[in-house]
């Protein structure tokens, strides 16, 4: 077995470098919880720890500014959930929290470390319109959360330094949802997140879907938006997203449930979830 090392840089640079000095066989880790977890099933996991939570002086909390939240490397999941910015200001953020893990979990893992294991939070920020601060090659650069996935070949590479997620509007509709086997720190069947913009003659501004959790690599569903898009909400509209949903969602079987049922799941849900502002409107 090999033997692992914990490394604690000082600085974002010193972390970068050394990430860069054992390459694959080094990863950044804040709570550790998701490595803990994959070693203890025995998965492979990296053997250079690079531990980037006392690199900054930053709160442990959430911080609300410019009408966004800020949230650094020490912020846990149980921070989140406690701060009454997020309560108010973040329902569905909160909510998405409260699906990670059991709470003693919940106390150590980072919303940044769910980020960068590609968790449960992923459908939600990207849905969202979250962005990342990452450091990289001695410079800080500002991506979207959905940029980022999309340069998945370097992205262990980049340190991620802060999130930036936008405050909830009151005129756009959320859908977040977590499917799982039995309890809620199980690993996800699926995970979903949706959100929607409808003026009040019932047409489409925006509509972003979003799927993730258990193995599937986060992803938004571009050609379900772009179906939406500009679009009266009607019955033929719902029966089309329901069949374009299942025909765009990468998936996969498993043990416990089949693609074709995560699809189905996913695209009743969605569907349900915008025919609720057809029969509100």
């Amino acid at each position: 077995m090999t033997e692992l090392r914990v490394w604690l840089p000082t600085s974002f640079a010193e972390a970068w470098a050394c990430k860069q000095a054992f390459g694959d066989s080094a990863c950044y880790v804040a709570g550790s919880t998701w490595l803990q977890l994959r070693a203890a099933s025995g998965d492979a996991v990296p053997s250079e720890w690079i531990c980037v939570d006392d690199i900054a002086n930053e709160d442990r909390a959430p911080v609300e500014a410019d009408d966004a939240l800020q949230v650094g490397l020490r912020v846990t999941l149980a921070e989140a959930i406690r701060s009454s910015a997020v309560r108010r200001r973040w329902p569905h953020l909160h909510e998405v929290c409260r699906f990670v893990g059991a709470p003693a979990l919940r106390e150590q893992a980072t919303l940044i470390g769910n980020l960068a294991a590609q968790g449960d939070l992923v459908p939600y920020l990207l849905v969202s319109q979250a962005s990342l601060l990452t450091w990289n090659e001695g410079e800080m650069e500002e991506k979207s959360v959905s940029e980022w996935l999309n340069s998945r070949d370097t992205a262990a590479d980049v340190l991620i330094t802060r999130l930036n997620i936008p405050k909830e509007s009151e005129r756009v509709r959320y859908f977040v949802r977590k499917v799982g086997r039995r309890a809620g720190f199980q690993p996800a069947l699926v995970t979903i997140a949706a959100s929607l913009e409808v003026d009040d003659a019932c047409t489409v501004g925006a509509l972003r879907v979003a799927v993730g959790g258990g193995a599937h690599w986060p992803h938004r569903l571009p050609k379900v938006e772009a179906l939406a898009r500009g679009e009266r909400l009607r019955p033929s509209l719902l029966r089309e997203l329901h069949h374009v949903i299942q025909s765009e969602m990468w998936t996969y079987d498993d043990a416990f449930a089949t693609a074709e049922y995560r699809r189905v799941v996913v695209a009743n849900l969605v569907t349900a979830f915008v025919a609720s502002a057809l029969e509100e409107g």
